[in-house]
């Protein structure tokens, strides 16, 4: 038989109550840990739904009320009532473009019957997504361009296309430019040629393509119809419809300078940097010259264009998406 003193119940009691209450306690900071663990998932789904909706926004050439609007909606769309999504918190310069959200929320630490009024924990999470200039693409015309500096884009934010510009052999304003023939390489003949005028290449392209200079822009009459007809297989007349993989869209790999020694261009490599999306509108042949069979004096009018393409990134100007970018989420 064991016998106890009223101390030793007593003991025993005190005991038992603090292990129960232990026991309590850690149930209690499971559960509030699972919770914190729960809110932390969910709001970093929502600010990374966020940041890449802002982002989307800002490649399309979005102004920045649009970019900021777009970031919140899409971040609240994926909170708790009671959630706050702070603003977002916008970077475009020169070496940049990005979107960070951050979003909030209170969580209850559960301590049964110690507190009236139980104390909360502030859960917060945050996405940075950038825009990247696109790196791989197809369908590329057997010609560059030299990177532009300062597209002037459409001021409708509901539009995603440039001022109207003009291709031609001489550039005579500010919204004209030139080009230069090309080859992805050196086994292809004349009506391989043409029908790229016409069609594109089939196989992809990207930063690391080897890219060799024919010659300069000389308005070759079949050269000039073959890339005229882009333009009559198209139904689409609406370049506010534009989409990948209409011929009158093409997407022009871009250069630093266009080349100019004349001893030593043909067959001379030159270096991507970007790529773009250009619009035909309308082609103006001009007179035939008959010595030479060539348009001298024909241009194409048309829209740089901002479409979204896959893989790849370049940052090198200031106007850095050049028409062609993608949506990373990145490190905040």
């Amino acid at each position: 038989m064991i016998c106890r003193t009223k101390g030793e119940n007593g003991n025993i009691l005190l005991l038992t109550a603090f292990s129960l209450f232990t026991l309590l306690l850690f149930v209690a900071m499971v559960g509030t840990v699972g919770s914190i663990v729960a809110a932390k998932s969910s709001l970093q789904a929502a600010v990374d739904a966020g940041a890449l909706a802002g982002a989307s926004a800002m490649g399309n050439a979005k102004s920045m009320d649009i970019v900021r609007s777009q970031a919140i909606l899409f971040a609240q769309n994926n909170l708790q009532k009671g959630d706050t999504v702070g603003q977002p918190v916008i970077v475009n310069n020169d070496s940049e473009s990005s979107v960070s959200v951050t979003a909030t929320r209170q969580v209850e630490i559960s301590l049964p019957g110690l507190f009236e009024n139980p104390p909360t924990y502030e859960v917060t999470a945050t996405a940075k997504a950038k825009v990247f200039n696109s790196g791989s693409i197809s369908r590329a015309p057997p010609f560059v361009i030299e990177a532009p500096k300062n597209i002037q884009w459409y001021a409708n934010d509901n539009y995603q296309h440039s001022q109207l510009y003009t291709m031609q052999i001489n550039p005579r304003s500010a919204n004209s430019f030139t080009y230069a023939n090309t080859l992805f390489n050196a086994g292809l003949d004349w009506s391989n040629y043409y029908d790229l005028l016409a069609n594109g290449y089939s196989e992809e392209c990207n930063l690391d393509t080897g890219l060799y200079y024919l010659g300069e822009a000389a308005g070759g009459r079949t050269a000039v119809e073959s890339f005229g007809s882009r333009i009559h297989r198209d139904s689409n007349t609406d370049v506010t419809k534009a989409k990948v993989g209409d011929s009158r869209l093409m997407i022009i790999p871009l250069v630093e300078t266009l080349p100019t020694d004349r001893t030593t261009r043909q067959w001379q490599q030159v270096k991507i940097v970007g790529f773009i999306g250009f619009w035909l509108q309308n082609i103006y042949y001009g007179g035939l010259d008959w010595h030479t069979n060539c348009y001298k004096n024909y241009r194409a009018q048309g829209y740089f264009v901002k479409v979204t393409l896959p893989a790849g990134s370049y940052t090198g100007y200031s106007n850095r998406f050049f028409g062609t970018s993608q949506v990373r989420l990145v490190n905040p």
